[in-house]
């Protein structure tokens, strides 16, 4: 064979060999699309606006490693019901949740994200769910009806 044939060769096969590590390794599970709440669907549902009300409480937000998409960091957070907003970045997923500190997350003013990142708010009046709104992770969002 020609060597630049196996020079060739040896450099695609090399190529593909790594692009399998490292989809292995990133694990590409995604969950199924009746197992997603109607916040989380895509980008530009009521959960996923790519606004927060406060980036503060991110610097010791609890960060879940395992979550590879935006998608399902969202879905964690509408499945934890102290969660009141998350943040999908940098391969990295972050929960805000209440922790009794001396400021509400939900009293800040709604920001839109400047980065190149996901995020939403699930739990306060601008977000998915109203705050302390019963609901299980996975039912669609009924609107409210109005009451004779």
């Amino acid at each position: 064979m020609n060597p630049r044939i196996n020079l060739f060769l040896v450099a695609f096969l090399s190529c593909l060999l790594a692009f399998s590590i490292f989809a292995d390794a990133h694990d590409y599970e995604t969950l199924e699309p009746e197992n997603i709440s109607h916040c989380c669907k895509a980008l530009g549902s009521p959960g996923w606006t790519n606004n927060l009300t406060h980036v503060g409480p991110y610097h010791d937000a609890a960060i879940e490693l395992v979550i590879t998409t935006a998608q399902n960091c969202c879905q964690k957070c509408v499945e934890n019901s102290d969660c009141v907003e998350w943040y999908f970045g940098q391969n990295m997923c972050r929960h805000a949740v209440e922790r009794g500190l001396l400021y509400k997350i939900c009293s800040f003013p709604l920001l839109s994200q400047l980065y190149s990142s996901d995020s939403g708010v699930i739990r306060c009046k601008d977000g998915c769910y109203k705050p302390h709104e019963p609901h299980k992770p996975h039912e669609p969002h009924k609107p409210h009806e109005p009451r004779d």
